[in-house]
């Protein structure tokens, strides 16, 4: 799709992948900031979402707000290849993948014997 297209499709593929990625860092914001609201203690007015080691401190909402962003992003785009995948067979003169339906391949012009069912 992008060697037919050229850069036009490339550049629309990047800002369609900054959107998605926009949209899902949002999405996790506010999951976590409802998440961070349930787990903040007013007593000693931790996080929730940090810990010490050896004097350290690790603030995880930020690891974890980036690992939801990245499981919404995956999420989409395998729904996304899943929907638009289609079932393809490959041409016994050429090894091309046609679609499952047809008759001559596309590229050398093969009569294609019936598909099993």
């Amino acid at each position: 799709m992008v060697a037919r297209g050229g850069i036009a499709v490339l550049a629309g593929l990047f800002a369609l992948a900054f959107a998605l990625f926009g949209v899902a860092q949002s999405f996790s914001v506010a999951i976590m900031y409802a998440v961070q609201q349930h787990l903040v203690d007013e007593n000693d007015g931790g996080s929730g979402f940090d810990f010490r080691i050896a004097g350290t401190e690790f603030d995880l909402y930020s690891i974890t707000q980036a690992a939801l962003a990245l499981v919404v992003v995956v999420g989409f785009l395998f729904l996304a290849w899943k929907l638009t995948r289609r079932e393809s067979r490959e041409c016994p003169a050429c090894h091309s993948d046609v679609p499952v339906g047809a008759t001559v391949c596309r590229y050398c012009t093969t009569d294609l014997p019936e598909a099993a069912a």
